[in-house]
């Protein structure tokens, strides 16, 4: 009877242990999605702030942009989810 109670006891520990390894897996994956995004809104933010003039930039040149390969272009489509939006004030 003692053996089958440390036995569950056992199994309990285990999922446990089996659910935080999993989740940290989730976490890790979240904080490098997150790791990537900022650092794709860095590379658009330098991109704006090379422009001189905001009217030269349009969403056409973005997209185009954001889906070229460095050197030549951001390359900042790699992320399933992201995609990079331009705004900026008219006047």
């Amino acid at each position: 009877m003692e053996l089958m109670i440390a036995a569950v006891i056992l199994a309990l520990a285990l999922a446990g242990l089996l659910g935080a390894f999993i989740a940290n897996f989730n976490l890790i994956e979240s904080g490098k999605n997150l790791t990537i995004a900022i650092s794709h809104a860095r590379i658009v933010m330098e991109e704006v702030r090379d422009y001189n003039i905001p009217g030269l930039i349009t969403a056409e040149e973005w997209t185009a942009w954001a889906q070229l390969e460095p050197p030549d272009g951001g390359g900042c489509n790699s992320l399933g989810n992201e995609s990079v939006a331009l705004t900026y004030p008219s006047g």
